[in-house]
């Protein structure tokens, strides 16, 4: 779990970018803001609803997958998941 104390948008986007190449199995330093979940990782359903989890867990929050999967690219899921994290969804 994330430490407790405020969280920065580059806590949230690192801690997200370990987590999906970790769940992917790909080198760590190979995500970046601009990767597609749909073109660039190809990601299936099930690895996207096991990062979904993890996030929703560690965060205390509530994703809609939907809206995930509109915004596609990492970066803007990151902001989205650190809204999310702050009360601002």
């Amino acid at each position: 779990m994330l430490p407790e104390r405020s969280l920065s948008s580059q806590d949230v986007q690192t801690w997200l970018f370990t987590l999906v190449c970790e769940v992917l199995g790909l080198p760590v330093d190979s995500a970046y803001e601009d990767f597609s979940i749909s073109e660039d990782l190809n990601i299936e359903s099930a690895a996207l609803m096991e990062v979904l989890v993890t996030v929703e867990e560690e965060f205390d929050v509530e994703l809609d997958p939907v809206r995930v999967i509109e915004l596609d690219r990492l970066g803007l899921i990151a902001a989205y998941v650190g809204d999310a994290a702050v009360g601002r969804q």
